[in-house]
């Protein structure tokens, strides 16, 4: 995410040394959201960006350059978009999470990177917040949004890209952050929401796409911007990860296997946290973390389990 900068790719050398690579997305001055995935077909990593009130697509020629593809999907306020097969037609759908009373868009792909606007609007919630997965279990991937100053929704998917709000109204607080995850071992995803002005929170599935509160309070004093999932002590669970606001560190909260979070006493910058990623970026087989940060540099944060 970058405010009036432009947006950059840096390339890794394969043991978690990063190196700008001189491109500049001209386009992407103020980008809330980026994500890849390979939209085109042609096996490489694309890439959509939203800036404001429009998402862009940049089609990748394989050695990591971007080109823009001429796109303009209006939507808006998008402050978070996802990429997913919502039709089941096997290439990548995109969903914008749209806030300031606009609704949440889906643009469905023709296969060859080109989207066409569904014409469905689900919700005007104040979306900050969009997580895509088969929370029902039926095979194809549901919707989850989470929203400002509103309960966060959940939206089922028929299989063809149609989706109905479920009717479930989880929380009622300040949803900046959603990730789906099966935290409790039981084969379903589950839910964590990070929360800008209350503790953050995780939601239990039945297996059929009903979540429960588990009753945790996970950082009730971090102003948290940013919440993913990952096994990061090895394991074999999902634990999660907090990108915090307000010069509070990012934390760290150990999973037990069972859904129980237990904070690791890490804290991990002070830095106004606004994105967070894990993956293995050094090749040594455990997931490190990556944080876009407000005040600072961007940093990466290496994991010494192996």
């Amino acid at each position: 995410c970058n405010y009036d900068q432009l947006t950059r790719i840096y390339l890794n050398d394969g043991a978690g040394n990063y190196t700008d690579s001189g491109q500049r997305i001209a386009e992407f001055d103020y980008t809330l959201s980026i994500t890849l995935g390979d939209i085109d077909g042609d096996g490489d990593l694309d890439l959509v960006g939203n800036n404001r009130d429009v998402s862009r697509v940049y089609l990748n020629d394989g050695g990591g350059t971007f080109t823009n593809s001429g796109q303009r999907l209006v939507a808006r306020y998008t402050r978070d978009i996802a990429l997913g097969d919502v039709d089941g037609d096997g290439d990548l759908d995109l969903v914008t999470g749209n806030n300031a009373g606009q609704a949440n868009r889906i643009f469905i792909n023709d296969g060859l990177g080109t989207f066409t606007d569904s014409g469905q609007a689900l919700g005007a919630n104040d979306t900050f917040a969009i997580a895509l997965g088969d929370v029902d279990g039926d095979g194809d991937l549901d919707l989850v949004a989470g929203n400002n100053n509103q309960a966060d929704r959940i939206y089922l998917n028929d299989g063809f890209g149609n989706f109905t709000d479920s009717g479930q109204t989880l929380g009622a607080n300040r949803s900046v952050s959603v990730a789906l995850g099966d935290v409790d071992g039981d084969g379903d995803l589950d839910l964590a929401v990070g929360d800008v002005l209350k503790s953050d929170r995780v939601f239990l599935n039945d297996g059929i796409g009903t979540f429960t509160d588990s009753d945790q309070t996970l950082g009730a004093s971090f102003p948290t911007l940013s919440v993913t999932l990952g096994d990061v002590d090895g394991d074999g669970d999902l634990d999660m990860v907090t990108g915090n606001d307000q010069r509070q560190a990012n934390r760290i909260f150990i999973n037990d296997g069972v859904g129980t979070f237990t904070d690791s006493g890490q804290a991990l910058g002070m830095n106004d946290t606004h994105a967070i990623a894990l993956g293995d970026v050094d090749g040594d087989g455990d997931l490190d973390l990556v944080t876009g940060n407000y005040y600072a540099a961007n940093r990466v944060y290496l994991n010494q389990i192996y």
